[in-house]
């Protein structure tokens, strides 16, 4: 999978993603190591008025920043290195383009020196970049924003000497934490001070309290009988409403505990469904889709086959999609119907969660039932939000927060 670079913005997930990434760095990283001076990556909520600021200093003279506010978010770097805005004249060219509603960056005290900088208002539909002719450091200092967990394991055993469970990362990446989690990925770790930070940044901390266990798995097999039926009369067009959907009510029902996260890059679609330590990922684009994903402490596949046509997977790679070593992988053929490379049995439950209603699941889930003439009215995918709609799901719902998520992913948005 090719690197997140100012050459290679498709690779970096969207802002809000984005963010969500940089705070599970930072506190996986304040988990393995307490000495703020020896860290690779923090975050900061409260930086300015409604302000938060994301960075990585790699301890030999290279980082990044990435600020973020209500209006978008803008990453700028520095690599000892590169040749590329070296002079301020320099640096000042590398924010031509820049739109006025992210102008304050500019000036931001914490950016000194600079030899790329990226840019994303809310509203637009993909990163932005003034192009440099030369060397400029971001495919070497963005390499951990690719948004795969294995990328950390693979760093903290690398810069900590520390061998991570791939599912423990996982569940941090899906901001989930609690005690025992912090004790599993560093034994010495005081959990207390750990645990609120966490809460300071939005992440459901003490997961499991309150959340019932998914059911067991069945025993490992093919599941591939079991994998078709689930996923037959499931095309792409059926496949976009109900992750808008289901997003949306996410959002207003359990805000804390989701579910999905779904992130919207021009006509890809990008949905992460995880469950019970699971990660499901849903890709589309237009009449392609791509499902893939691994059950809870699953290794991935080193040398599993991967029949998938060289010019359909190229759309993948494009997107920064990464299933070579999924344990479930199954893409959208040429006769309308999916073709399952692989299968797996433990990965079932979540495939059901997509082919059944959400009503269902939520009433399972979260223990109680959600109003039905709310779902009935968002279900086609068309309708409009409103806050009478909202509450019907959720009378405590954050109205502001869900009307931003909802505009975001392309919902009609009334009062």
């Amino acid at each position: 999978m090719a690197r997140p670079s100012a050459k290679n913005l498709s690779a970096l997930p969207e802002p809000d993603r984005l963010k969500a990434l940089c705070q599970s760095l930072a506190l996986l990283d304040l988990i393995l190591q307490p000495d703020f001076d020896a860290r690779y990556f923090s975050f900061d909520p409260a930086w300015g008025r409604r302000e938060e600021l994301a960075s990585m200093r790699d301890g030999e003279g290279g980082e990044y920043y990435v600020w973020f506010s209500k209006a978008g978010a803008v990453i700028r770097g520095f690599a000892l290195h590169a040749p590329a805005a070296r002079t301020p004249a320099e640096a000042r060219n590398i924010f031509r383009g820049l739109p006025r509603a992210l102008d304050a960056a500019r000036k931001e005290p914490a950016f000194d020196e600079s030899t790329f900088a990226i840019w994303r208002e809310k509203k637009a539909r993909a990163w932005s970049a003034r192009p440099e002719p030369r060397e400029d450091g971001s495919k070497e200092l963005l390499w951990m924003l690719d948004d795969d967990p294995r990328t950390f394991v693979r760093f903290a055993a690398e810069y900590h000497g520390t061998k991570l469970a791939l599912a423990d990362v996982r569940e941090i990446y899906a901001h989930r934490v609690d005690a025992a989690l912090v004790a599993r990925i560093n034994p010495r770790a005081k959990p207390g001070p750990i645990l609120a930070s966490a809460r300071r940044t939005g992440f459901t901390v003490g997961s499991a309290k309150g959340v019932r266990p998914p059911p067991a798995p069945p025993p490992p097999g093919s599941g591939r009988a079991a994998t078709a039926k689930l996923l037959a009369d499931m095309g792409p067009d059926l496949l976009t409403r109900k992750l808008r959907v289901f997003t949306l009510i996410d959002a207003i029902v359990a805000p804390k505990k989701r579910l999905f996260s779904l992130h919207l890059r021009g006509r890809t679609i990008h949905a992460t469904l995880t469950w019970g330590g699971a990660a499901l990922h849903v890709w589309l684009a237009g009449k392609n889709g791509l499902l893939y994903g691994w059950p809870p402490g699953a290794l991935p596949q080193e040398d599993a086959p991967f029949t998938m046509p060289p010019a359909r997977a190229a759309i993948w790679r494009k997107t920064g999609a990464s299933p070579e070593r999924a344990t479930l992988l199954a893409w959208w053929g040429t006769h309308d119907d999916w073709t399952i490379d692989r299968s797996d049995a433990r990965m079932l439950p979540l495939l059901a969660f997509l082919q059944n209603s959400y009503r269902a699941w939520a009433a399972k889930h979260y223990g109680r039932a959600l109003a039905g003439e709310a779902v009935a009215v968002l279900w086609p995918g068309k309708g409009v939000v409103t806050r009478e709609i909202v509450r019907a799901l959720s009378p405590k719902a954050d109205w502001n927060a869900v009307a931003r998520e909802a505009k975001g992913l392309e919902w009609k948005v009334g009062r």
